[in-house]
């Protein structure tokens, strides 16, 4: 454990939890408590496509990401060019790389957690609910005071499992070596292989 690179790869995978975990549970529990209140095909409409980057294997959304975060090949850098913006996108940079890779596993995980948790509030007693409104709780009390404290056994086990995928990273940073100049020991899993 006294090798600097073990200690450095560390040192990101650790940012990435505290950061990642607390922001994915957040976005993603936000996103299904909104879509709780809808009803109708668009709130199913809206879970399939955040479901669908869940859908990809890993590498082929990495490799997706790669062409978007290079300057060279992004869409959104071409865009950003053309109205006037240049080096909008620093992804390639040492500093910027964990926040890079935190987008890409965001972007992949987190609409299977939204269905996850979409479910857990499809299961609550509807009782409950109309109790609460008759007692004359609106939709933030609603939330906050019924919904969240039912969902914390699923909220639990929604930052256990983002920890644990941080924590074994190692098929995004690998695949972006190429692209955005990953070092080879950027991750504990990276170091070791």
């Amino acid at each position: 454990f006294q090798d600097t690179d073990f200690q450095s790869a560390s040192g990101v995978i650790w940012q990435a939890v505290y950061t990642l975990a607390p922001f994915f549970c957040i976005v993603a529990t936000t996103i299904a408590l909104v879509l709780d209140g809808r009803a109708g095909w668009a709130k199913g409409a809206i879970k399939l496509l955040i479901f669908l980057p869940f859908a990809m294997p890993a590498t082929a959304s990495t490799i997706l990401w790669a062409y978007n975060f290079s300057p060279d090949s992004s869409v959104f850098s071409r865009a950003l060019h053309a109205a006037g913006v240049d080096n909008a996108f620093a992804f390639a940079t040492p500093s910027a790389l964990p926040y890079a890779i935190m987008n890409i596993v965001v972007w992949q995980n987190i609409g299977a957690w939204v269905v996850v948790l979409t479910a857990s509030l499809a299961g609550i007693p509807q009782e409950i609910v109309e109790m609460a409104r008759i007692e004359g709780a609106g939709a933030l009390a609603l939330a906050f005071r019924i919904k969240l404290p039912l969902m914390i056994p699923i909220i639990v086990l929604m930052v256990v499992s983002v920890t644990s995928y941080v924590l074994t990273l190692i098929t995004e940073p690998y695949l972006l070596q190429q692209a955005l100049q990953v070092p080879a020991t950027f991750t504990p899993n990276m170091w070791a292989y």
